[in-house]
């Protein structure tokens, strides 16, 4: 039986080969990026046309043993890893990063798989996925085993593939409901984008409707969002804020969140995070407070000796 190196690994936390410049766009050729190292080359070819943000797409993928000795693929099934499929082709942001890194395998997931690539082979994959950056690598990754004779998964890139896209779009909108990991998509002005939790060290976001109020021409903006639109009582309720100035949050801005109770007011007050997102919680019902009472939250940043508040609301339910 061969031995790992460690019990599971997610592309974010393997040793990289790291290839060169991107390749170049030829005119109705296949758009086509490569790379060899470690006697293997991988390379992945898309049809060169224009393509829409979150459209599917299908890319030919090619693994050729260049080597005198068989290449070892390692690979995670389908249900332990995001598309399942080894090589694969991932968004990227334009600085190379990976966006959405495969799922780290769970104590239920088998163990990994070895496919044998023997010398002078080469294999021929479709992947299909969907097309959330207009950056792409091809990733594959292999097993080595170093002076020291413990087996090593290592991860190969392909330079990065830049594709045409429609309408100029780059980013897409983040959907209320959906998650996203940091910079995944952009948050339109009904829309704040919120943490939620955290895998492989990427932070994953919730997207929540805002209200939203804006002024000085739009250049300051205040986002106020509420975590359930309708609670529980005995669940504590948290409200969400953003200050935007000229398009972009302020990371550490003082925000004041006020709870109007039938009966009484409850005030909390913290500072925004790295992604310029606040946050604080109260009790759904307080003072005189009745079962679905519409309880309102005003939200407020102080900004060049002025304050900006905008209100957000829930119901609160005993049921």
């Amino acid at each position: 039986m061969r031995h790992l190196l460690g019990p599971a690994f997610a592309a974010l936390l393997l040793p990289t080969v790291l290839a060169g410049s991107p390749s170049t766009v030829v005119d109705h050729s296949p758009l086509t990026t490569s790379v060899s190292a470690h006697g293997l080359r991988i390379s992945v070819s898309i049809a060169n046309r224009a393509y829409t943000i979150g459209s599917p797409v299908s890319a030919t993928v090619r693994l050729s043993s260049v080597s005198r000795h068989a290449v070892l693929l390692y690979g995670y099934p389908a249900a332990c890893a995001a598309g399942g499929l080894n090589p694969m082709v991932v968004a990227v942001k334009q600085n190379g990063e990976i966006l959405v890194p495969p799922s780290i395998p769970t104590a239920q997931c088998p163990a990994p798989l070895l496919h044998t690539l023997a010398s002078g082979h080469t294999l021929t994959q479709t992947v299909r996925f969907e097309l959330s950056r207009p950056w792409m690598v091809g990733r594959v990754l292999i097993v080595v085993s170093p002076s020291t004779g413990i087996d090593t998964p290592i991860s190969i890139r392909t330079p990065i593939l830049r594709v045409r896209t429609r309408g100029n779009a780059v980013v897409p909108p983040c959907v209320v409901d959906e998650g996203y990991p940091a910079g995944g998509c952009y948050d339109p002005p009904n829309v704040l984008s919120v943490p939620a939790h955290s895998l492989a060290g990427v932070g994953i976001f919730r997207a929540l409707p805002a209200a939203y109020h804006a002024w000085k021409s739009g250049s300051l903006v205040v986002k106020a969002a509420i975590e359930n639109p309708v609670i529980n009582d005995q669940v504590p309720e948290t409200a969400y804020g953003q200050l935007r100035v000229q398009g972009k949050p302020r990371v550490g801005a003082r925000m004041t969140a006020t709870w109007h109770y039938r009966g009484g007011l409850k005030t909390c007050t913290t500072s925004a995070d790295r992604y310029g997102i606040a946050s604080c919680s109260e009790a759904p019902l307080a003072f005189k407070a009745r079962d679905l009472d519409r309880i309102t939250v005003a939200v407020a940043f102080s900004y060049g000796g002025h304050r900006y508040a905008v209100d957000t609301w829930y119901r609160a339910s005993n049921d």
